[in-house]
């Protein structure tokens, strides 16, 4: 019988899936870290289902729940400094936890009778494309994207949709596409932080603590550029 693993795919057109876990048992429910650089899942890999938490690359698995109940669909806090999911008891329901990204200071949310699944955050930030530590090269979809690039000198452009663009810590070219788009330079000396479009006005440009280019139409909201 077949079981999941984890891959990560390029945005760029003709990029290859990376695989991501190898393991004897199912992985799956990935989610990853606001800032890009970790992925939390679920796995069967030690017999029944823990939280782990990863590195981008693939690398360092950790199984940071170690509990005798089943633990499944992580979800990191906006902060990336907590994660949700589901606890599965013995007694044939499910409740919210939280706890700290490393493990620690498990908490009950939820304590009903019914079955509580997949929890998710006020405000969702995670990355639903990321790159790795090289230079990347992404786009966005038509929809609405979190795109992430991280250490290395990336190029991103977003699409149609309400995009959010996070440079990381490498000199970046960053580019909204026609939606109301925010686009973060972060740390690094940014060559270009881009929210120039067709629709002018509405857009947040955020150099970061570098020394950044901004270039905006004049109804845009300009933050940490010269």
């Amino acid at each position: 019988m077949g079981h999941g693993e984890l891959r990560r795919a390029r945005s760029a057109p003709g990029g290859n899936q990376t695989r991501l876990t190898n393991s004897p048992d199912n992985d799956g429910h990935p989610a990853f870290s606001p800032d890009g650089s970790k992925i939390a899942f679920d796995s069967r890999r030690d017999g029944n289902t823990e939280i782990y938490v990863m590195d981008i690359s693939g690398s360092g698995p950790t199984n940071v729940t170690n509990n005798p109940n089943d633990d499944l669909a992580p979800s990191f806090s906006p902060q990336g400094n907590k994660i949700a999911f589901t606890r599965e008891l013995f007694n044939d329901f499910g409740e919210i936890y939280v706890m700290n990204a490393d493990g620690g200071n498990q908490t009950n949310l939820t304590n009903n009778p019914s079955f509580d699944f997949d929890p998710e955050w006020g405000r969702q930030t995670r990355c639903t494309i990321a790159g790795d530590s090289g230079a990347n090269e992404l786009s966005g979809t038509p929809g609405e994207d979190v795109i992430c690039g991280l250490g290395g000198d990336d190029t991103i452009r977003g699409y149609g949709g309400d995009d959010e663009i996070r440079g990381g810590s490498g000199n970046d070219i960053l580019s909204g596409g026609s939606g109301r788009d925010q686009v973060f330079g972060q740390n690094g000396d940014d060559i270009r932080v881009n929210t120039k479009d067709s629709v002018q006005g509405n857009d947040l440009a955020s150099g970061g603590p570098g020394s950044d280019t901004c270039v905006t139409d004049p109804q845009d909201e300009v933050v940490s550029c010269p």
